[in-house]
């Protein structure tokens, strides 16, 4: 199974290796998914009263969506993420080599409904990081690298640029030292650290009780300071 590449610890929703295969065996470039449906509707737009005309709808949609991003998007050759949850699942699952290497055939995954945890799975491995966006040649050299020669699923491969993803992440937030700080305060409360340090306090007050009650002064050359923050924490 799979998770997001933001998910650091490996300790949130998955994806399984089905439910990835069903993304990735509906399409074979990203034109596929980021040219057709609202992609076209957003095209519409004329660059200029168009813009203006959007504005003035009043209509309240995130910045991704917006004429503007997608002709951004559309100069720079990049792809978007919500294009591709948007769009792959009007796809047809066509690919029947990749289907069998994970138990399924055409017809199976053809009315699977395509899970939007998994659409966001394959754009953290196709952008290698947790990105809106992705270059169109790089969504298309990605794609083609999750097929092994005999068509199956490249599930290594695919799991090594979910990695990839990580670092980069990773290392963004050790750039950015307010983002590490964020990291932190999440990754204590994800892990219950607080209730980690409660039991390792009344663990360790135990053995001293315990052990004051087996050897009486014995037990005194250990550091009063341990025993201080122990008792006040």
């Amino acid at each position: 199974t799979f998770c997001r590449a933001k998910d650091y610890l490996s300790m949130g929703e998955r994806a399984t290796a089905r439910e990835v295969v069903n993304v990735l065996g509906r399409w074979s470039s990203q034109a596929q998914w980021n040219e057709i449906g609202v992609a076209r509707d957003l095209d519409r737009y004329d660059p200029t009263d168009g813009y203006l005309e959007f504005r003035r709808s009043g209509v309240r949609v995130s910045p991704d969506r917006t004429p503007m991003r997608r002709a951004a998007c559309k100069k720079r050759n990049q792809a978007q993420r919500f294009l591709l949850k948007e769009n792959v699942g009007s796809l047809p699952f066509r690919n029947a080599k990749m289907a069998a290497s994970v138990g399924a055939s055409v017809a199976e995954l053809n009315r699977e409904p395509v899970s939007e945890l998994a659409c966001d799975i394959v754009f953290d491995a196709l952008c290698r990081s947790q990105s809106s966006i992705v270059g169109m040649g790089l969504a298309d050299e990605a794609r083609a690298a999750y097929e092994n020669p005999d068509g199956s699923f490249a599930a290594e491969k695919f799991e090594a640029d979910l990695a990839a993803g990580r670092r980069t992440i990773l290392t963004g937030y050790a750039i950015f030292p307010g983002s590490l700080n964020a990291l932190s305060l999440y990754l204590f409360f994800r892990l219950d650290a607080f209730s980690m340090i409660m039991d390792y306090q009344q663990t360790t007050m135990s053995a001293l009780q315990q052990g004051w009650a087996d050897e009486g002064l014995a037990v005194l050359p250990l550091p009063l300071a341990l025993i201080a923050v122990l008792s006040f924490a």
